[in-house]
């Protein structure tokens, strides 16, 4: 019975050091994101049922927990009252991302604003998203997290309807180089 407690609280050490080890690899330098994302419209007018975003972002560790850069992506979405149609946006934007912890397992906070610069719907795009990072060597990492999107529409006509502006949330899975 002592044995299997001195074990049990042996491993328990071995997962938080592990857990707690400084391998953010944010090292200040280039730093690169891919990722993807699945969205529900929580919208009043509820236009659309669901989006998928594929978005990558490049920029500058500027110190091991402050990101600064600019993206591009892809946002699809299927319409609710014409389900067979497909709307398509291409955002472009400036990304700030904060990670709370320079350990193995950190919480980050990030930002990302912009246009939408063409597709069928363009307009003001603003997008927050926190999560948490899991860094699986010094430069390489997975992120998930739970983001926002607003957008602004500035031409989308739907039956001779302008929508002001489409907002849902997502859960966004990433990677980090």
């Amino acid at each position: 019975m002592k044995m299997q407690i001195k074990q049990s609280l042996l491993a328990l050490v071995a997962a938080i050091a592990y857990a707690t080890a400084p391998m953010n690899g944010a090292e200040p330098g280039y730093r690169g994101f891919f990722e993807y994302g699945y969205g529900f419209d929580t919208g009043s007018d509820h236009a659309f049922r669901h989006y998928n975003e594929l978005h990558t972002t490049h920029g500058y560790q500027v110190i091991p927990q402050f990101f600064v850069g600019a993206g591009i992506g892809v946002d699809l979405y299927k319409g609710n009252y014409n389900y067979s149609e497909l709307y398509y946006s291409i955002p472009l934007y400036l990304d700030l991302r904060y990670d709370v912890l320079t350990t193995r397992f950190s919480p980050f906070i990030d930002m990302k604003a912009g246009y939408a610069v063409a597709g069928d719907q363009t307009g003001w795009y603003l997008s927050p998203t926190a999560g948490c990072r899991m860094a699986l060597d010094r430069h390489f990492g997975l992120n998930l997290g739970v983001g926002y999107l607003y957008r602004k529409n500035t031409e989308m006509w739907f039956g001779g309807v302008a929508y002001p502006s489409i907002s849902g949330v997502c859960i966004r899975l990433g990677l980090d180089f």
